[in-house]
């Protein structure tokens, strides 16, 4: 049976939007504010870079045909037209909007062709986020080659000492290549949603022949744990009963539930994180913190924990976040990746 809607009765499906808004201040909060305000059923990721510097943000939305589906205090009822919900936000967000079924067919866009298709490939394209990486205690910035280090890093750098460690503060446009040499390394990245920690290990570079299988070699991370904030959730389960048929409603629950899921680590991870993390010398107790830590959900309080964990200066957290600049520092000196095989490792990665 078809609804006066356009949709089946009792089922509903979602698609997925992508805006683009021209003002990147307070992106998530401001969208999820304004879905909120429609009263539309869904979740908006908190879990994507972009976001922090470009103004994208992706929503999944619950809806029924032609119409996207709402919640009030009387229940689950349709509401506007996908096209018409798309056009209102492009107006009251000032954003560019696209909306997509789980198929991959366009169902509304606010902006011409041309623009979509750059709207969906930005996706594709690398961030240049920043980076945070703590040298090994062996490391001597005294024979160090600034240029050299930020060769390793994949782009401009600023190099720091704090706490008595040798710091980089990085935005690479490629993958970071490490040699045995200079490991271990770790590495840090910490935004409002997302924290990040990869070590790259010396037992994890191995023997190799030839230049590029060289840099190969050298961009391997032994071990890497990531924790994303879970999305937001629009409704969270205060729509009233309603009339509209308890199939819907519970397909409305599992939507927003999207992604709450406690994360889990590979069987093989504690053995992993026992070989990588003994190179920066914690004990089998810190150790086996880390892997409980790394099969925890993502807080507020997580990224101080890692650092003390991973006996790191204080001052890291900091710098991670963009709180403190590396260049505000006495002492830190800057440097770009440049020269013809800067170039060549950086076309190549692109491939």
């Amino acid at each position: 049976m078809v609804d006066d809607h356009g949709g089946s009765e009792g089922q509903a499906e979602h698609v997925h939007v992508e805006l683009v808004l021209f003002d990147t201040r307070r992106v998530i909060a401001r969208t999820v504010e304004k879905l909120r305000s429609l009263r539309l059923i869904g979740v908006v990721e908190r879990a994507d870079h972009p976001a922090d510097t470009l103004g994208r943000v992706r929503a999944t939305v619950l809806t029924a045909g032609d119409s996207v589906l709402t919640a009030g205090p009387e229940g689950i009822a349709p509401g506007r037209s996908i096209e018409e919900t798309a056009e209102l936000l492009r107006r009251q967000l000032a954003a560019g909007v696209l909306a997509h079924d789980c198929a991959g067919n366009q169902r509304a866009a606010t902006v011409p062709a041309n623009i979509a298709d750059r709207m969906q490939g930005a996706g594709a394209e690398q961030q240049e986020i920043r980076r945070v990486y703590v040298l090994p205690t062996s490391f001597s910035a005294e024979k160090a080659d600034i240029e050299f280090l930020a060769f390793c890093v994949g782009g401009a750098i600023t190099h720091v000492q704090v706490g008595g460690r040798d710091v980089l503060v990085g935005f690479p446009r490629r993958p970071s290549t490490w040699p045995k040499s200079q490991r271990p390394v770790v590495q840090l990245i910490a935004m409002s949603d997302h924290v990040e920690v990869a070590v790259y290990s010396t037992s994890a570079v191995q023997w190799w022949r030839g230049p590029l299988k060289a840099a190969r070699q050298q961009a391997v991370v032994s071990l890497l744990s990531v924790w994303n904030a879970p999305p937001v959730r629009l409704v969270e389960d205060s729509a009233g009963d309603g009339p509209y048929p308890a199939m819907v409603r519970g397909q409305a629950i599992a939507l927003e539930r999207l992604g709450q899921a406690v994360p889990s680590v590979p069987e093989d991870f504690p053995a992993a994180a026992g070989r990588s993390l003994s190179e920066l010398g914690l004990d089998r107790e810190a150790i086996d913190e880390f892997v409980a830590l790394a099969a925890s959900e993502w807080s507020a309080e997580l990224l101080p924990r890692l650092v003390r964990l991973l006996r790191l200066p204080e001052e890291v957290a900091s710098l991670a976040t963009g709180e403190l600049t590396a260049d505000s520092l006495p002492g830190a000196v800057a440097a770009d990746s440049t020269g013809a095989l800067a170039q060549l490792t950086e076309r190549r990665y692109r491939r």
